[in-house]
């Protein structure tokens, strides 16, 4: 339902959309700023990279990770390639669902997406390989427990919440 949000949401122009195992440990507005900022943007979906080295991404430039997306809405609607692109994918979403149309969506209209900064989606993720580089994170602002193995961490989080979040996650 992600992709089709600029039609679902007709009145609205624009939104962050977030997964279920996502936490904020900063504001919202940090991510807002990130992608909206203070200018106008041609860019209409603002995604994290992807930190696991899935064999799906290997020939695409975009390796998004669908936990954390900002959407321009109105610019969606009002583009002319993003709906055909849409209809061409949606038959082969993949195993990663949105991720992966996501992923094929940057590879044909890059200039609809842009690469946020690790941070605003810092995935804690141990059930695939992980390139190392893609995983070092300078802050942890919202964190993504995108494994089985980690959704405790959040209840760890929660009791600590007097140290440091990256300390915690050390």
């Amino acid at each position: 339902w992600k992709p089709f949000l600029p039609w679902l949401l007709p009145h609205v122009d624009r939104c962050i959309v977030v997964d279920l195992d996502v936490v904020f440990l900063t504001s919202p507005c940090l991510l807002l700023d990130a992608f909206f900022g203070s200018r106008p943007r041609r860019e209409a979906i603002g995604w994290v990279q992807d930190v696991a080295g899935h064999r799906i991404y290997e020939q695409l430039p975009a390796q998004p990770n669908g936990g954390v997306i900002a959407m321009d809405l109105a610019l969606l609607r009002d583009s002319t390639d993003y709906l055909p692109a849409l209809e061409q994918f949606n038959l082969s979403v993949g195993a990663l669902g949105d991720q992966s149309l996501y992923a094929n969506l940057g590879a044909r209209l890059p200039h609809l997406f842009v690469r946020l900064r690790c941070g605003l989606n810092r995935q804690l993720n141990t059930h695939v390989p992980v390139f190392r580089s893609r995983y070092a994170c300078s802050t942890c602002d919202v964190l993504h427990f995108n494994g089985r193995l980690v959704k405790s961490m959040a209840e760890q989080l929660h009791r600590r919440a007097a140290e440091s979040p990256c300390a915690v996650l050390r």
